[in-house]
């Protein structure tokens, strides 16, 4: 962030000699600048989550991402495995990693401790060596020093479905991400593609599958409301439409 003065110059009261830099973990870049009460606030993208920044008198205020992000459970040798990450981890007291059968009624298996709490990402990972025999919802509760709480998405593993089955959920989805949830998926490099409805690339990535369930989200970058597909290439094909509100 950098800030000028009417004649061109740089602004020497503003942060270090004019200049403001700020780190969200991961590969940022900026789109839009805003001012509102005196507030400097830059908005754009850190890897594929949406991120914000305020200023005031050069001070970087507390950054505003997405808070979580690859939230994932998939289905191992030895149970259930969970992971996600915290693009930009701070002020963090702990997280629980909470489990449902029902996806109403929620209790915490995993108590976690924060690893950095300095801005930067943290990512975690936990196997629920005895998940339930059916239907296993995962989500992810973090409390702040402030006292906020904060809840991800939820993750799905359904150890009861026996047959290859691909479900999108929440289904209508929300602008900022959806949730893949795959059963039963035979080992294999796959590519998860999301198109819309005039077949224009809206997100891509690879996934290295060891075989069996997987559930996790897929960040969207709020887009648009529509009609949206979803498509799995690899050893085997899927396509699911959806729709954005």
């Amino acid at each position: 962030m950098l800030r000028f003065n009417t004649n061109g110059t740089l602004d020497n009261t503003f942060g270090d000699r004019g200049k403001v830099i700020t780190s969200f973990g991961g590969t940022d870049f900026g789109t839009d600048i805003a001012v509102h009460n005196n507030v400097i606030y830059a908005a754009g993208f850190s890897g594929s989550a949406v991120a914000v920044a305020a200023y005031r008198n050069g001070i970087a205020a507390s950054p505003l991402p997405v808070t979580f992000t690859n939230i994932r459970a998939a289905k191992k040798v030895s149970g259930i495995e969970i992971s996600f990450s915290n693009l930009t981890e701070s002020d963090v007291v702990k997280y629980n990693i909470e489990r449902s059968a029902n996806g109403q009624q929620f209790s915490s298996i995993k108590e976690l401790t924060p690893v950095k709490n300095n801005g930067a990402r943290a990512d975690y990972t936990f196997m629920d060596s005895q998940p339930l025999r059916g239907n296993n919802l995962y989500r992810i509760k973090s409390l702040e020093t402030n006292g906020k709480i904060s809840y991800s998405a939820v993750a799905r593993v359904d150890l009861a479905v026996k047959e290859l089955l691909l479900t999108i959920a929440p289904n209508p989805a929300k602008s900022t991400e959806v949730g893949l949830h795959i059963t039963n998926l035979p080992v294999g490099d796959y590519k998860i593609s999301i198109y819309n409805n005039s077949g224009q690339a809206i997100t891509q990535q690879t996934l290295k599958h060891a075989g069996g369930s997987i559930s996790q989200t897929l960040s969207l970058n709020n887009v648009q409301a529509g009609m949206y597909y979803l498509e799995l290439n690899g050893t085997v094909k899927l396509r699911k439409q959806f729709v954005v509100q």
